[in-house]
């Protein structure tokens, strides 16, 4: 008996060490490039930000985080809301959000919208969707005819836009565009006259 636990120790014992040892060199690489990582995705935010609404490179505008209600009148898939200001002026909100719907994982969106509730252009910050069938979706061509520049009430009203091969991606852009505007809307009312 005690030689089958000398034994079973002489093996579990470098394994423990291995494992530790993986643990720490894992440990130590994220301390290492966790600020990196957020650091690229703060300047892709502000970046798409400057993009959504226009801007250019030199222009730097104000994005201010709205407080989000937390009851059941936050729609799913709201992620975050922002005030987009350039000096005094108010450009729009954006609005962080995702749609279900897509084969592996959601959509993760910016949806920019003016002052009356209408779409100003939207891009898309994270996607697994498969290169060449999925992703046509996200192209400028697909989305821009169907949302840009409408409101709430001409998106819901009609059928979401479907392309040929992608309709599940199709579906998901939908539902995080519907979630956006759901959430515009649930930030006007919440501050009774525009978010």
């Amino acid at each position: 008996m005690k030689g089958r636990l000398l034994d079973l120790a002489r093996i579990s014992l470098p394994l423990v060490v291995i494992c530790t040892l993986m643990v720490a060199l894992i440990a130590a690489v994220n301390h290492f490039t966790a600020p990196v990582i957020n650091e690229n995705e703060k300047a892709l935010f502000n970046q798409s930000v400057k993009d959504l609404f226009g801007l250019s490179k030199n222009e730097e505008p104000t994005v201010d985080p709205l407080h989000l209600p937390e009851n059941e009148l936050l729609p799913s898939g709201a992620l975050a809301a922002y005030a987009v200001k350039m000096g005094e002026k108010q450009l729009g909100y954006c609005m962080e959000v995702t749609g279900s719907g897509a084969y592996s994982e959601d959509l993760r969106m910016l949806v920019a919208i003016d002052g009356d509730g209408q779409i100003i252009d939207l891009c898309c910050l994270a996607s697994s969707e498969t290169p060449g069938k999925g992703d046509k979706v996200l192209n400028d061509g697909f989305y821009s005819t169907y949302y840009l520049g409408r409101t709430v009430d001409e998106i819901t009203s009609a059928d979401p836009p479907i392309l040929s091969g992608s309709t599940k991606t199709a579906t998901a852009l939908y539902n995080a565009v519907d979630c956006a505007l759901a959430l515009y809307q649930t930030l006007t009312v919440q501050k009774g006259d525009g978010a």
